[in-house]
């Protein structure tokens, strides 16, 4: 929801799911409606706000501190602990990002997340392939994190 708000025509491609996905719009007065109407539901949105800011934030502080290979690690583990899965001794993490995509979030560029990516692979600290990730060796990708 929050990638919508505020805007009258969505600008994105779509991607295909694998769940049955069903989009509810909302204009500002509803909301404001629904959260005067409903407490509960006021301080969920609200505390989603202040989540997001916290986030940003967060790689905003990043992106002037840490170096590209500490800010794609950490982006790694922040997906990995949303999301990933247990695959064996490895974690499994389907991005459906490109290399493109993640470079602008964590505010580099294709070719410096494709050289991280190799020296990761060549260390076996993970293997990739089309959006798809495989820890290997996940205290290791959180050294290069901090």
């Amino acid at each position: 929801m929050a990638g919508l708000v505020g805007q009258p025509t969505r600008r994105e491609f779509a991607r295909t799911l694998r769940t049955k996905t069903k989009v509810v719009v909302l204009n500002n007065a509803d909301i404001y409606r629904l959260m005067e109407a409903n407490f509960d539901f006021a301080q969920k949105i609200l505390g989603l706000a202040a989540a997001q800011i916290r986030q940003v934030e967060q790689r905003s502080i990043n992106h002037f501190l840490q170096p590209a290979p500490a800010r794609l690690a950490a982006f790694l583990i922040e997906q990995l602990e949303k999301i990933g899965q247990q695959t064996g001794p490895d974690l499994f993490y389907n991005s459906q990002l490109t290399q493109e995509e993640i470079g602008a979030y964590i505010g580099t560029g294709r070719q410096t997340v494709t050289e991280i990516l190799t020296e990761l692979k060549t260390k076996k600290i993970l293997t990739y392939n089309w959006g798809k990730f495989w820890v290997h060796d996940l205290e290791r990708l959180r050294e290069l994190s901090v």
